[in-house]
């Protein structure tokens, strides 16, 4: 509501609008504030693309690298999904348990409220309160690493979505390259037969022929 806007909650404000999470929680009242809310989300979302972008790549990368010191490039294209989806549920359970402490709620309303943030999908019905906050440093600091772990965690899902759609890709195009090769080997099959039965024929004709002048010889030979 109206009265719940204050130096905290515009902060929580401007990070959902940033992250596109939109909780809902907040909103714009005024003609103005809307207008202005409409040109900080142009801006703001098109700058958190980018860093959520650069930071998705050095994540990444710093998950490879970190496990090729222990295994080859082979084994790494073979379990690279299972052990980023290993690091994101890890991740994701860690941040349910510490916003559930955080917030008084469940482990399940956690880790639901966790998966609607790092989704963006952001529902509302589990969101931060400030009716009573006040600006202090330990406010300021547990939004500063709040939006540093909903960064890593976006970050991560798309890292996530990457490996998994480049998997499906792979395995679409072998599935297809499968199926061209099956009608190739088919279309080839069907020629070999037609072909056989084309020699056949001709070679039934061309005995016949043979038979025939072979007759024919043999008649004008006969006295």
């Amino acid at each position: 509501s109206a009265g719940n806007w204050n130096y905290p909650s515009s902060v929580f404000f401007v990070i959902t609008l940033f992250t596109t999470i939109g909780y809902g929680t907040f909103s714009a009242q005024t003609g103005i504030g809307k207008v202005y809310t409409c040109i900080l989300a142009i801006v703001g979302v098109a700058q958190f693309g980018y860093i959520a972008g650069l930071t998705a790549g050095i994540v990444q990368r710093f998950l490879r690298f970190k496990f090729a010191a222990l295994f080859d490039r082979q084994t790494w294209s073979r379990v690279k999904v299972k052990f980023v989806l290993t690091i994101f549920w890890s991740y994701l359970v860690f941040i349910s348990i510490v916003a559930a402490v955080t917030y008084g709620w469940s482990y399940g309303d956690g880790l639901y409220f966790t998966v609607i943030t790092f989704s963006t999908v952001g529902l509302g019905d589990y969101a931060p309160s400030f009716a009573n906050f006040e600006m202090t440093v330990g406010l300021f600091l547990s939004f500063f690493f709040g939006s540093v772990a909903v960064l890593l965690g976006l970050s991560m899902l798309s890292v996530v979505l990457a490996l998994v759609g480049e998997v499906i890709h792979t395995r679409l195009i072998m599935i297809g390259v499968g199926l061209t090769s099956a009608l190739e080997i088919k279309t080839l099959s069907d020629g070999s037969d037609s072909d056989s039965d084309s020699d056949d024929d001709g070679y039934d004709d061309g005995s016949n022929a043979g038979s025939d002048e072979e007759d024919k010889v043999v008649e004008h030979s006969m006295p």
